[in-house]
């Protein structure tokens, strides 16, 4: 943890900003950080509906389209497409179980395009 807090401080301290990536329910997560007031500033939400958002879908509340769409691999790499990311930014990818392909495929993006980037993945420890 102390790690990462100093990982989250160096890139505030410079000007960076810590971005945070989640899909599905994780995203709740990410809502918890960035989307509330009196929220810490220097955090910055990805998310993209397709992969947040359950209830602009029809049928099943939107979820079984969801769960097609974070198998798709290649999406990370197109949603960095849209987000300027600074020398001094940061990921932090959020996946309840480690293994979601939207996840997987957003923090393997994120590393071969800023390799000198830190990278945090928040994850279970045992998923069953």
């Amino acid at each position: 943890m102390q790690a990462v807090a100093s990982i989250y401080a160096d890139a505030l301290e410079h000007g960076g900003l810590v971005h945070v990536y989640a899909n599905g329910h994780s995203r709740l997560a990410v809502e918890e950080m960035v989307i509330r007031m009196g929220a810490l500033t220097g955090f910055h939400a990805i998310l993209s509906v397709g992969l947040a958002t359950f209830t602009d879908v029809v049928g099943a509340n939107g979820i079984r389209v969801n769960q097609e769409v974070e198998r798709v691999e290649g999406l990370g790499e197109v949603m960095l497409n849209e987000y300027d990311i600074g020398p001094h930014d940061a990921l932090l990818a959020i996946s309840a179980t480690g293994t979601t392909v939207a996840a997987v495929d957003m923090a393997l993006a994120f590393n071969q395009r800023y390799p000198d980037h830190p990278l945090i993945a928040l994850c279970s420890r045992e998923w069953d």
